[in-house]
């Protein structure tokens, strides 16, 4: 296909006639590389977003029951040994695509590819639909399935999926607005070249001739309506499309599709690329500018709409009150003439009713007036008390901003005092620990001062005298101890 680029392996297909291979090459075959997945990308390599052939499935077409490649974005390679079916792979590309049997010189109606023994054959192949340039990308997807099916007695059937396998067209002309969108031509051998029109093309030995078959030309015609007129009626040879000078696309034959550009002058690189980006940036915002201006108009128009919606409901309301109260009188007067007593005093009456009634009527119609002023003032009132609202709830917004880091420091703050409070509730209670041991000390104190008076007041008895000696209270205590034991043994004696 065209917009290829780079190189890939090809994939492995997952059906047993996928490959043929021979047994030297069946240790490799399960080492599967990572390129022939359709999604993978080589690292520095620029590959097409459409119009690449990503699957191929085949089912009961040529040699092949059931087929299925998994291509790779750039280039692939299918191998086999001769007749194992590889050129029918090739040949149901341009049979799946919508090209004819006559193109693929393998014969001349499509019933010649279905598999002998069967009724149907099918081919359905996956593009890939991306970027700015895919086909219908809200319809169809990332990827778009081309199905098609051929019958035993030469019939043709099309089937356009998207991504999920929802069928959005059953059309042959969908399919041509596709292939010419992704600039594929099955018939074109620059894009498909089978065997036996590549050997023509190397046998033939004049330069001329190949130029002359192969290469197809495309015009440049100024008017879009010489354009239609010249690839109607008398295209050049090998000429299939022509381009007018605003860009707008013709294809050659009978049902002459022709595709408008999208802009209504040459799109061309300026030289200073800062200069057309800043222009670019200035068109965007004044495109900006323009759709906020017709947004808030349609806001308006919208709002407007409502309001007179609402005030011709209550118009209507009030006109059909009227409209009954009007028949009801009418009712009464036509029932009065009617009525034979001819006694112009009820004639009278319900004429001062019809004069009452219509007094009640012009009075409605004031307070109708006077309630449409009303609510006019209503609204003005509920406008600004919106306005007001919004400046309060931009101050509100204002204020709860400011006040949550104060909320923060107010709790960090509640936290400190909480802590505190725990902190002096311990050391509270280990002063009240520290009072009881003291007054504890103390009784203590008092009760070993009592006993040292009173032992320094036996010892004055003993001694009036006080006797300063260098003598611990140990000693003295021992050498007092020996006293009372002799005292002791002299007493039991």
């Amino acid at each position: 296909m065209s917009r290829r680029s780079g190189r890939i392996d090809s994939g492995t297909p997952p059906a047993k006639k996928g490959r043929f291979v021979s047994s030297d090459e069946e240790s490799s075959e399960n080492e599967m590389d990572q390129s022939q997945n359709p999604d993978f990308i080589t690292p520095n390599s620029t590959e097409a977003e459409v119009g690449i052939i990503e699957r191929v499935t085949l089912k009961n077409f040529m040699c092949h029951s059931r087929l299925e490649f998994n291509f790779g974005p750039n280039v692939n390679f299918i191998v086999g040994r001769n007749g194992s079916g590889k050129s029918a792979v090739l040949t149901a590309m341009v049979v799946g695509l919508g090209g004819k049997a006559t193109v693929t010189n393998r014969g001349s109606s499509v019933k010649a590819f279905i598999k002998d023994g069967q009724s149907t054959a099918e081919v359905a192949i996956k593009l890939r639909n991306r970027g700015t340039d895919a086909f219908k990308s809200e319809l169809y997807g990332n990827s778009i399935v081309v199905e098609r099916k051929l019958s035993a007695d030469g019939g043709t059937q099309y089937k356009l999926k998207s991504t999920s396998g929802k069928i959005v067209s059953t059309k042959r002309e969908e399919l041509s607005h596709i292939l010419d969108q992704f600039n594929i031509q099955v018939d074109n051998p620059v894009s498909i070249l089978n065997q036996d029109t590549s050997r023509n093309f190397l046998h033939s030995k004049n330069p001329h001739d190949k130029y002359k078959r192969r290469v197809e030309s495309v015009l440049l015609i100024a008017d879009n309506q010489d354009a239609r007129t010249c690839m109607r009626t008398c295209p050049p040879q090998n000429c299939r499309e022509a381009f007018t000078l605003v860009g707008d696309q013709v294809h050659a034959g009978a049902e002459q599709r022709y595709y408008s550009s999208n802009y209504d002058k040459a799109r061309y690189i300026s030289a200073d690329v800062e200069q057309q980006i800043t222009e670019t940036q200035r068109e965007l915002s004044v495109n900006q500018a323009e759709y906020e201006r017709l947004r808030r108009q349609s806001n308006e128009f919208t709002n407007s709409l409502k309001s007179n919606t609402v005030q011709k409901n209550k118009a209507q309301t009030q006109r059909m009150k009227t409209q009954e109260l009007i028949c009801k009188v009418q009712f009464d007067i036509n029932e009065l003439r009617n009525y034979e007593e001819a006694a112009p005093v009820d004639v009278t009456t319900l004429e001062e009713e019809v004069g009452v009634y219509e007094d009640q009527m012009d009075k409605l119609t004031q307070q109708k007036q006077t309630a449409e002023k009303d609510m006019e003032k209503l609204k003005n009132n509920y406008k600004e008390a919106i306005d007001n609202f919004e400046k309060v709830d931009k101050k509100f917004k204002e204020l709860a901003e400011k006040v949550e880091p104060l909320k923060d420091d107010l709790n960090r703050a509640h936290v400190d005092v909480e802590t505190a409070k725990q902190h002096k509730q311990h050391y509270e209670g280990k002063r009240r620990d520290h009072n009881a041991k003291i007054v504890d000390l103390k009784k203590q104190y008092a009760r070993e001062e009592k006993k040292t008076e009173e032992a320094t007041k036996k010892a004055r008895e003993i001694c009036p005298e006080r006797i300063d000696t260098r003598r611990t209270a140990s000693n003295i205590d021992s050498e007092i101890t020996q006293v009372e034991r002799r005292i002791l043994a002299e007493q039991k004696k």
